[in-house]
């Protein structure tokens, strides 16, 4: 398994793309956005890859919001040597844990379990490393605490739409799922691989994004609906 750090991907994504850092969509409409500080931002579309709190999707799909799942995800990078391709995880009771070589003698570590297990606690004592075999007490041991991250885990059940008029919904905009089968990077580029076809079909932009959602959305739901029922089973208590 070769994995991917986020700040690589999105150096990569940026190459000759305009980026404007610090700034806040705070509403949304078929002619373009307006920021948090009242500019005005006119476009001929909107893409909203605005993540699972999106801005965007709110004019898409009114009142479609994100659902707690109960659980609480740690992750971490650790200054821990792991073969190159090399990635694991190892199943608890309720709680599971996983991980993966990444270049330069590091590696990534995740923990999953319910949430009222990990609330107001220390994160890496939350995971408990002497209860797992290796590499995962080596990692937690050579992970500084500025390195580990807590979240809750979110969803989104299937939308009705993902388009009206000229916005668009793209990644976990659109269908957050689980990260049970690690498909929420892959889905958001299949997305935009499936947008950017869409767009050189050419014809009217409200009709290329339909054209765009009507051709992902069955498969982005049956990822949705597979990482719920994998996570069900690998955070099992039996």
């Amino acid at each position: 398994m070769l994995v991917v750090e986020r700040p690589a991907l999105q150096g990569a994504l940026a190459e000759g793309t305009e980026v404007r850092h610090g700034v806040t969509v705070s509403a949304v409409d078929e002619r373009g956005v307006t920021l948090a500080d009242g500019e005005r931002v006119v476009t001929d579309a909107v893409i909203g890859a605005d993540g699972i709190g999106s801005v965007v999707r709110e004019h898409v799909c009114p009142g479609a919001l994100p659902l707690e799942t109960g659980y609480t995800v740690i992750r971490g990078i650790a200054d821990h040597d792991m073969e190159r391709g090399e990635a694991f995880e190892t199943w608890g009771r309720g709680e599971l844990v996983g991980g993966a070589a990444l270049p330069a003698g590091r590696s990534y570590w995740f923990y999953e379990a319910p949430s009222d297990l990990i609330d107001g606690r220390d994160p890496l004592a939350a995971v408990g490393a002497e209860r797992w075999p290796a590499p995962t007490p080596a990692q937690l041991g050579a992970t500084p605490p500025e390195r580990v991250l807590v979240n809750p885990i979110l969803r989104l059940d299937p939308l009705p739409a993902w388009t009206r008029g000229t916005v668009a919904l793209l990644g976990d905009a659109a269908h957050a799922m689980e990260p049970n089968l690690g498909q929420g990077a892959a889905q958001a580029i299949e997305d935009a691989e499936a947008l950017l076809a869409a767009l050189r079909g050419g014809g009217e932009l409200s009709d290329m994004l339909s054209a765009y959602a009507a051709t992902r959305r069955r498969r982005a739901r049956m990822f949705q609906r597979q990482s719920s029922r994998f996570a069900r089973l690998a955070l099992s208590t039996h």
